[in-house]
């Protein structure tokens, strides 16, 4: 049976990437572009929602928005936490300013409603395939 996975992603480029390496492992990709979308589709897709891959940094909502910069990313893992639901981080942050997040991805992969203790996370380049594959391995 597909597994159905929600990919965060503002770029289209990396939107193909993303949806081709999800057809690649014979799953189903659905895409959202910003915060708001991602939300939205979550909580229609939260009960057949296999997992999600998130990106770090995009908007809260419509792509004309300027907060692109910040770590939207951050508001879909902790939904994903808080409703037991897997989840990968893939971003192209380099790892050297990428200290800020580790530590709140760490602690939320040890909070007690999220039963997969790890959350996959790909921080020099968007390694969809890893990151797909380590989720579903949860």
């Amino acid at each position: 049976m597909k597994k159905i996975i929600l990919i965060i992603e503002d770029q289209t480029k990396e939107q193909l990437l993303a949806k081709q390496a999800v057809l690649d492992s014979g799953n189903s990709p659905i895409l959202a572009g910003n915060l708001e979308d991602g939300v939205r589709l979550f909580k229609q897709l939260k009960d057949k929602l296999f997992g999600v891959i998130t990106d770090l940094h995009y908007q809260s909502m419509v792509k004309s928005d300027s907060d692109a910069d910040k770590p939207n990313g951050l508001a879909m893992i902790s939904l994903c936490v808080d409703q037991g639901i897997r989840v990968g981080v893939c971003s192209d942050v380099n790892h050297h300013f990428s200290q800020y997040v580790k530590i709140p991805i760490k602690t939320l992969a040890s909070h007690q409603a999220y039963p997969f203790g790890s959350i996959p996370f790909s921080e020099d380049n968007k390694d969809w395939v890893r990151i797909l594959n380590q989720l579903l391995n949860l």
